[in-house]
């Protein structure tokens, strides 16, 4: 029973401190929106400045959370580094887009995976490793990833961003912008026709954490039944502990022991093994949160973890209240009662 209640209490408590609410801090630059309010792309190339930030698109494989095989040859996107660190988008610190300025050997071309989460899983590359990509004609040519953007989640997620630069001298043929970073709504029939869709970027990313959000509640769902299957099991041992000892309880009221005292007695011993069982799962939970809020800088919500160990702790003692009370009704001892 202990066990039962420590690993439904661990998978609660571990998985909970997983999930992020990624709309905080959306509109600050340093977020993964990027402090643009809007994300726009379009099926047709656009000649027109729409404002905001304007990307070069060269189609490739997904390599986001959204494609379940490993992209062989991403989807590169040419960005002005300039316009972006100007505006201090997608970082906090370090200056990541003068990364893509910089010449590499053997003429490869620098590139920042769109995410951390698209490095670490979409291509399961790290920094130094290289990429063979072919440009238009058809020719073979190198792309070194010198890092990526800070953020574990942004609205790049799947992308290879690398220097307009580079990106025109092996695309020249595509010609206008596929992708905008915009900070307010483009309102245009001309830009409907071309299949430019606009969205908010934080529906962007919500769209990305979503598959993530979907395994994390499944998980969710495998410790509240570990919770349920461990309350009952609280429940069957009380019931068989008191009628196993039928004869002592006998003797105890035989003795002068009034109801309410033996309803505190069985209360003591089995919360108990209640407390271990929460003590063991909250203890091995923090230790499994501490990548979570160093490694992965999440926020956890004090007044929500207490609320959800409040209510587990609940759930499990009026489980062993109702099977006490069970318990000792058969034996026709109530709160109160004397010999």
């Amino acid at each position: 029973m202990i066990g039962l209640l420590a690993c439904g209490c661990f998978l609660v408590f571990a998985v909970s401190s997983m999930k992020e609410d990624v709309t905080t801090h959306a509109d600050e630059s340093g977020s993964g929106t990027g402090g643009f309010a809007f994300f726009g792309e379009s099926t047709l190339p656009i000649s027109d400045d729409l404002g905001g930030v304007r990307l070069r698109v060269r189609d490739g494989d997904d390599a986001s959370c959204l494609n379940l095989n490993r992209a062989q040859s991403p989807r590169l996107l040419g960005v002005d580094p300039g316009v972006l660190s100007a505006r201090h988008a997608f970082f906090s610190d370090k200056d990541v887009w003068q990364l893509l300025n910089q010449d590499l050997p053997a003429g490869a071309v620098p590139a920042l995976a769109g995410d951390a989460d698209t490095m670490i899983w979409g291509l399961e590359k790290k920094i130094g490793d290289r990429l063979t990509v072919r440009d238009e004609n058809g020719r073979e040519f190198e792309v070194e990833l010198v890092g990526s953007l800070p953020m574990r989640l942004s609205v790049f997620q799947g992308t290879l961003l690398i220097s307009e630069k580079a990106f025109t001298e092996r695309f020249p043929s595509e010609e206008g912008w596929r992708m905008f970073l915009l900070d307010e709504r483009v309102e245009n029939r001309r830009y409907e026709r071309a299949g430019l869709n606009v969205v908010s970027s934080v529906e962007r990313l919500l769209e990305f954490y979503a598959v993530e959000s979907t395994y994390l509640a499944m998980f969710l769902v495998l410790g509240a039944l570990g919770l349920a299957v461990g309350s009952m099991g609280m429940g069957v041992v009380v019931l068989r502990n008191v009628q196993d000892r039928r004869a002592e309880i006998a003797l105890l009221r035989a003795v002068g022991y009034r109801g309410d005292t033996l309803w505190k007695l069985l209360f003591i011993e089995h919360g108990l093994l209640l407390a271990a069982g929460l003590g063991v799962g909250v203890i091995a939970s923090a230790v499994a949160m501490v990548p979570s809020l160093i490694i992965s800088q999440s926020q956890l919500s004090a007044g929500l973890l207490s609320g959800l160990f409040l209510t587990v702790a609940g759930c499990g003692a009026v489980c062993m209240l109702a099977a006490i009370f069970i318990s000792l009704r058969r034996l026709r001892i109530l709160p109160g009662a004397s010999e």
